[in-house]
């Protein structure tokens, strides 16, 4: 007659819970990695219920979660221009500027030849 496995953490459903974590662990990593999350704490947090299925107590019933809070991504933030065209409000983007605070080339218009005058 085979030996019987005592049940433990590594043992519940062939080692499920260590796979459960570890997949867990892997979207932590990928949270943390991209840029456009916050900077707060992951958590991981594994629960194990127990329940008996007989009055005797013989056989229970377990279930065991791996649960992961990561964090939301950066807000984003803004300013548009509120104008008054036709009659109707709207709102319009706010010239694009670089860091130096200068217009982008795209926006730059060439100044006007003696010949176009």
């Amino acid at each position: 007659m085979a030996e019987e496995e005592k049940l433990s953490l590594l043992t519940i459903e062939g080692g499920a819970v260590a796979e459960l974590f570890d997949n867990a662990l892997l979207e932590v990593m990928k949270n943390i990695h991209d840029i456009n999350t916050t900077t707060h704490k992951r958590e991981i947090t594994i629960k194990a219920t127990f329940k008996p299925l007989d009055e005797n107590r013989n056989i229970i019933a377990y279930k065991v979660v791996c649960d992961k809070k990561l964090c939301g991504q950066e807000a984003l933030s803004g300013a548009a221009d509120l104008k008054v065209v036709a009659g109707k409000p709207g709102a319009y983007c706010r010239p694009k500027v670089t860091q130096s605070g200068l217009p982008l080339l795209a926006e730059v218009k060439p100044f006007a030849s003696s010949k176009d005058k």
